[in-house]
């Protein structure tokens, strides 16, 4: 289906569930980009959300905008090694 509506990378991922990000071709894709992203970050995000998206509603028929949802959402803990790797090179002082 996706491949009829011209879409190219269909997976994206988020830390809030809300704002994706990227474009990937599958959800590992995404995965690794999210937990890659996370490692940069200069708060923990737990959690990374990978979800597919679709054309929503009357954009599929060049009706209006294109507008995209994020479906088949799923959910992944954000590693504690990723932020130990990151807090190594931290100047921090806690």
């Amino acid at each position: 289906i996706d491949d009829m509506i011209g879409m190219k990378g269909v997976y994206t991922y988020s830390f809030d569930g809300e704002k994706y990000a990227g474009s990937y071709p599958t959800r590992p894709a995404a995965l690794e980009a999210g937990l890659e992203k996370a490692m940069g970050q200069t708060e923990e995000p737990p959690t990374v959300f990978v979800g597919r998206r679709v054309v929503a509603g009357q954009e599929k028929h060049a009706l209006m905008p294109k507008r995209f949802e994020i479906v088949d959402i799923s959910e992944y803990p954000v590693p504690l090694a990723h932020f130990a790797a990151a807090g190594e090179n931290s100047s921090t002082i806690f």
